[in-house]
């Protein structure tokens, strides 16, 4: 029996001393291998970095203007609603007078053209 153990110990001597060495040859082959593999399959199931980048500024954009917007017209809204607010308690201001409201200097009945007597 000791010299099937003693064989048996002979072969996998061998086979990890061919092995080994083989395994670290070819270890930076199959580590390229892979990682070219893994690369491969990001950009295969992974969209275009670039297109994502333009979607976002676009739409960054669009929040922006939006937003300029809404403050646009509650400013417009608070200025109407100021000056609404100043002609109930002040009155029409005189540049928003309609014309039959502008006063005259004349009173009513009497007339601008007198005759001469």
């Amino acid at each position: 029996m000791s010299a099937a153990t003693g064989a048996r110990d002979a072969l996998g001597l061998a086979i990890v001393l061919t092995a080994g060495p083989l395994m670290l040859i070819t270890l930076p082959l199959v580590t390229r291998a892979f990682t070219t593999a893994q690369a491969g399959l990001g950009q295969a199931l992974l969209p275009d970095a670039s297109a994502l980048h333009r979607r976002i500024s676009g739409l960054e954009q669009e929040r922006d203007t939006a937003r300029a917007q809404t403050v646009a017209a509650v400013t417009a809204e608070a200025t109407a609603l100021r000056r609404l607010e100043r002609d109930i308690h002040d009155g029409p201001s005189p540049s928003r007078r309609l014309p039959t409201q502008r006063r005259t200097s004349s009173t009513p009945g009497s007339s601008t053209s007198r005759t001469a007597r």
